[in-house]
């Protein structure tokens, strides 16, 4: 008799972010930065953060758009699993913004790309 056993080894995925999904009432001025929790440790030599402008390019992105254009990002921090990053600026409001990983890469190579399911989290005052 022969036996197979199948193990699917799963690549890294987005946990948590903070706002989370769904939030709603916050305030611009109550949001320093972004938080992304992934499942695995990640490679931070695959982290960039367009910094310049309004072009949804990089790995963390944030827009209010639907990524027809995107928040400019100041600085982006972490380790391990759990990362930050910061708007230029406070965020506009009232809208819903979403949040989006483009390639991010684990430490053992696997590549995770993620977006926010609508409607995002709202920011809806100063």
């Amino acid at each position: 008799n022969y036996y197979v056993r199948c193990v699917r080894d799963h690549g890294p995925y987005v946990t948590g972010t903070d706002p989370a999904y769904n939030a709603t009432g916050l305030s611009a001025s109550s949001i320093d930065n972004i938080t992304v929790t992934f499942s695995q440790p990640m490679n931070t030599g695959s982290f960039w953060i367009n910094d310049t402008g309004t072009v949804c390019e990089g790995t963390f992105q944030l827009s209010s758009d639907n990524f027809t254009t995107c928040v400019t990002l100041n600085t982006w921090s972490g380790s391990g699993q759990t990362f930050f990053f910061t708007p230029a600026a406070d965020l506009s409001y009232p809208n819903h913004y979403l949040i989006r990983v483009d390639n991010a890469t684990s430490v053992n190579g696997d590549s995770v790309d993620y977006t926010s399911p609508e409607p995002g989290f709202d920011v809806s005052s100063q």
